[in-house]
């Protein structure tokens, strides 16, 4: 079966010193359901190429939670994610990998590639239809709507160029992008956070990176 490595939003336990790396536990559900292996991430590891080759990854999935750092404040922020996913899409990249970043993933792929976030308004635990280039998805019926967590979002001019477009909010935020070998792919929803996993979801993600049949 396919071991998909997920990485971790980093939460600081009130009254102690304590941060702890967070995985929600729907992940979990939603990629054993498609027939693939969660792997969970730490942000703290030094030997980033070595504890990765180690592991064997089939693919990645750059998962939400949190801000990057130049983009709120320190409170918010969490340099050793960014760290840590830097190091892990450049060696998806050496290894040819396939990564889907979500939400913050999304945002975390925009920025480490040289592209621009900007602050959005009406985007934080709100649904809102999308609208999908011809092609982005092929052989899944398009949902009307998406949920949507971030205070962050990419206008299309911010884009670098190892990504294009292909989903776009009602207000003309980008939604969603993939490159042009569609190695990588982009999406500001949560597949995680929905009841049951839409048919555009499971269609993005075992285009990425197949099931335990293959």
């Amino acid at each position: 079966m396919k071991r998909i490595g997920l990485t971790q939003r980093v939460i600081t336990i009130a009254g102690t010193h304590e941060r702890r790396d967070s995985l929600d536990q729907e992940w979990a559900r939603l990629l054993v359901e498609l027939g693939l292996v969660p792997v969970p991430l730490p942000n703290l590891i030094e030997d980033v190429e070595g504890y990765l080759t180690s592991l064997e990854l089939d693919g990645v999935i750059l998962t939400g939670g949190g801000d990057i750092v130049g983009y709120a404040s320190d409170a918010t922020v969490t340099p050793e994610r960014d760290r840590m996913e830097h190091a892990l899409i450049e060696y998806s990249e050496a290894q040819g990998l396939p990564v889907l970043g979500v939400c913050r993933g999304l945002q975390a792929l925009v920025n480490h590639y040289g592209g621009k976030l900007s602050p959005v308004d009406g985007h934080v635990a709100v649904r809102h239809s999308v609208r999908f280039a011809d092609g982005f998805i092929e052989g899944a019926e398009l949902p009307v709507d998406v949920n949507s967590y971030h205070d962050f979002g990419i206008n299309e001019s911010g884009l670098p160029d190892i990504l294009e477009a292909g989903v776009w909010s009602e207000d003309q935020k980008v939604e969603g992008v993939s490159s042009t070998d569609r190695r990588i792919i982009g999406i500001m929803w949560h597949p995680e956070r929905e009841d049951r996993i839409t048919p555009v979801d499971r269609a993005l993600i075992l285009e990425l990176f197949g099931d335990s049949s293959q």
